[in-house]
């Protein structure tokens, strides 16, 4: 059973979010209804504009719209990339005891971080423990591998591993 992520409502806009113009009426000079934009920088309090990384044609300057005026495609939070190596992961979960993530590796050896995702924690005197991300799997003891070896690592979104509540 896959769970689909909700975004929540109230979530103020941050900076690498890939928004989408929702603009009515004639429309505008610096953009077009739909057009996607990558968010500059993070949304301010009593500030209706939110300030977008494309600047206009006319001014130069970056393309402003209301948080009235955009929606939420895709969150910073799903875009982070895997770059860690597997010794900078096995460390942080060692040492700092956090929980990392790496793609799944498909039957040839290659990652698919386009779906599934493995999280990773080390529970002292445990070991090494396992479970597929925005599951409600339980955590599973697991032994490092060669696709383990050979894929780039993240951490996760600052969830520590063995004081979660399982």
């Amino acid at each position: 059973m896959i769970h689909q992520k909700k975004h929540d409502p109230c979530r103020r806009y941050r900076k690498g979010d890939i928004v989408r113009a929702r603009l009515y009426g004639r429309g505008f000079l610096w953009a077009k209804d739909g057009q996607i934009f990558r968010v500059a920088e993070d949304e301010k309090d009593g500030d209706p504009a939110v300030v977008m990384e494309t600047c206009s044609v006319h001014t130069g300057k970056p393309v402003h719209l209301s948080y009235a005026e955009i929606e939420l495609v895709k969150p910073i939070e799903e875009n982070r990339p895997f770059e860690l190596h597997v010794a900078d992961a096995v460390y942080r979960m060692v040492n700092d005891h956090k929980v990392m993530e790496r793609p799944f590796v498909n039957a040839y050896g290659y990652p698919d971080d386009q779906h599934l995702v493995i999280q990773m924690r080390y529970v002292p005197k445990n070991g090494f423990q396992r479970r597929l991300a925005d599951t409600l799997d339980s955590w599973q003891s697991y032994s490092l591998n060669k696709n383990d070896m050979e894929v780039k690592w993240r951490e996760t979104d600052g969830r520590e591993g063995f004081l979660s509540n399982d």
